[in-house]
């Protein structure tokens, strides 16, 4: 018996693809990050160009989540920057 798919799986699925594909930008070179979510963004309106060619359907919607993905990821990923430099920085109250 084959279990029945999530409503709205697969966007929650490409959402947080697309998060942790920006995540290590977002860390580690938060200045690179508008130009790298652009490329990214582009490259899954490609894959989605593409999917009817290789038998699979199309969905723009599916960009639209990837693009959701990307805003997650370099969010979580810039505030788990300021952190890590608050705690590797502390300031000295005086």
């Amino acid at each position: 018996m084959q279990a029945m798919p999530a409503p709205g799986g697969d966007k929650l699925a490409h959402a947080l693809a697309f998060c942790g594909l920006i995540l290590p930008t977002a860390i580690l070179r938060p200045h690179r990050l508008g130009v790298v979510m652009l490329q990214a963004f582009i490259f899954g309106i490609i894959i989605e160009i593409v999917q009817p060619l290789m038998g699979r359907s199309s969905d723009i919607v599916d960009s639209l989540a990837n693009g959701v993905g990307l805003v997650m990821g370099a969010t979580i990923g810039l505030v788990a920057k300021a952190v890590l430099n608050r705690v590797g920085h502390p300031r000295h109250g005086g």
